[in-house]
């Protein structure tokens, strides 16, 4: 289908222009990653022989820092417990999949959090007090997980699947992640600091802005924001540090709309926003859209409805000319739960068994036509939405 607002085809005859990039197709897995620890390595086989099954080529889900550094660091030495994620990865590597790791607290550590958090009763969704600490946490993520690292070295028969992408923090521009206001002059040093580090092991990686979460305005509840519009947000963090606008490697963003091209509109508006600030260059990742099928909030809608979404979505962000990089719907698996959270069903596949809802069976068939598995070639045209058209 080809989007009404700001869209058009770049032409009806001859070959498909738009191929997407190695490793495009991906999914979360916020839910999978603690499973080994809990002891559910079953569960967590079953939704990764379905991940794989479907042809998806990531999963972004993000670390544990108090399991990974429960204790601080002895004079200035960090050390950390692989243990639970060694589990994590190799599951992983065994189906092929990459990770598109997300580096953030929440939980953070309370050695490690903001002393303002603390006191502001934010407890484990704390900012770091020292960006640091988290620059060396990624750092040793990189060592261990990323190229030659050291689980490789001691996995040898593990198929080869190291992290190439880092993500810094999740949604630093909302104060449920960045709690209890958010800081863009604090991320901005945040970002810098882990870029450097995780660059000084693997100058190769790509190192992910934190998702941003797609407000159009700021919002306050009380002297502090609430939230922070994205543009606010980049325009004050570059401002900030202007070297920015060279150096970050690319910025993921995170869009939930009722409709799939309102959520095709969003990545166009995006990329205006980027271009405002002077990082009109950078890739995007498409890491976060999705609809629930229950709840009181969040757009709810049923399942087969949700299903065609997902298809029309997942096509159109593949033949965008934004120079998206890589797209991941919200979520594999949520707990279904409480009829009234929709927090609790965004999942694309049964709790426990992996089973794929219409919603996954969908998305996989994209996947499918534009890793060239279809039964047909896929469609001629381009989404011109962020070039205009010719």
């Amino acid at each position: 289908m080809i989007f009404a607002t700001g869209c058009g085809p770049s032409g009806d005859e001859g070959p498909f222009v738009r191929a997407v990039p190695d490793g495009f197709f991906g999914v979360n897995g916020q839910h999978l990653r603690p499973l080994p620890g809990a002891g559910k390595d079953e569960e967590l086989e079953n939704h990764l022989e379905e991940i794989e099954a479907a042809g998806i080529d990531f999963v972004r889900a993000n670390v544990d820092w108090r399991q990974l550094e429960p204790l601080a660091p002895v004079r200035g030495e960090h050390r950390f417990d692989f243990a639970s994620h060694d589990v994590w990865m190799q599951a992983l590597a065994e189906h092929h999949l990459a990770w598109q790791l997300v580096g953030q607290g929440i939980p953070t550590p309370d050695w490690a959090a903001s002393q303002t958090g603390l006191a502001a009763q934010c407890g484990s969704r704390s900012p770091p007090e020292r960006a640091g600490d988290l620059a060396s946490l990624m750092a040793g993520l990189a060592r261990r997980y990323g190229r030659g690292g050291s689980f490789w070295q001691e996995h040898s028969r593990v198929p080869y699947e190291p992290v190439i992408e880092y993500e810094i923090w999740n949604e630093p521009n909302h104060g449920a992640f960045w709690c209890p206001t958010p800081d863009p002059e604090a991320y901005a040093d945040l970002y810098l600091q882990a870029q450097r580090a995780i660059h000084a092991v693997d100058p190769k990686a790509t190192v992910l802005t934190g998702g941003l979460a797609g407000f159009k305005q700021s919002e306050s509840l009380g002297p502090e924001p609430l939230y922070l519009g994205v543009d606010e947000f980049l325009s004050r963090m570059v401002a900030q540090r202007p070297s920015l606008r060279d150096a970050v490697d690319a910025v993921a963003v995170h869009a939930y709309e009722p409709e799939a091209e309102q959520v095709v509109s969003d990545i166009g508006w995006y990329r205006g926003e980027l271009e405002e600030v002077g990082l009109g260059d950078a890739p995007m990742s498409v890491n976060e859209v999705g609809w629930p099928t229950q709840g009181q909030s969040g757009s709810p809608v049923p399942e087969a409805e949700r299903a065609s979404k997902l298809r029309e979505l997942a096509d159109a962000i593949a033949r965008t000319d934004c120079g998206v990089v890589s797209f991941a719907p919200h979520t594999w698996v949520t707990e279904e739960l409480d009829p009234a959270d929709y927090q609790d069903w965004y999942g694309i596949s049964a709790p426990r068994t992996g089973d794929p809802y219409p919603s996954a069976v969908a998305y996989a068939e994209v996947v499918d036509l534009f890793e060239g598995r279809g039964s047909e070639p896929p469609p001629h045209e381009t989404l011109t939405l962020c070039a205009g058209d010719d």
